[in-house]
C-alpha cells in the first residue's frame, strides 16, 4: 500500500512551485535572527537599567543613612527597667 502511494507521488505533478523555496527559507531565517537580536538587545538594556537603579539606590542609602537621624536607637520596650518587659510580667518587678 505504501509503495502505491509513493509511486503515485512520483508520477503526479507537484501542486505548487518550489522555485522560491530556498529564498523563502532564508528570508524566514533572517527574520528570526533579527527578532532574536532585538530580544537580546532589549534584555541587555533592561539589565543595564536595573543595575544602574540598584547602584544609585545603594549609593543614596549610604550617603543619606549616616547624615539623617541617630546612628542607632534601642527600642524602648526591650530596655531594662520597663514594667512590661517579659521578665517583669512573668516574675514580677524585683527591684
Amino acid at each position: 500500500m505504501t509503495d502505491n502511494h509513493l509511486h503515485q507521488l512520483l508520477v503526479s505533478e507537484p501542486d505548487r512551485s518550489l522555485d522560491h523555496l530556498e529564498a523563502d527559507i532564508w528570508r524566514g531565517e533572517a527574520r528570526q535572527m533579527a527578532a532574536w537580536r532585538r530580544q537580546k538587545f532589549i534584555a541587555s538594556c533592561q539589565t543595564a537599567v536595573l543595575s544602574v537603579a540598584i547602584i544609585v539606590s545603594v549609593g543614596a542609602g549610604i550617603l543619606t543613612g549616616g547624615r539623617n537621624g541617630p546612628a542607632y536607637s534601642t527600642p524602648t520596650l526591650l530596655t531594662d527597667g520597663v514594667d512590661i518587659a517579659p521578665s517583669n510580667l512573668l516574675f514580677g518587678n524585683r527591684q
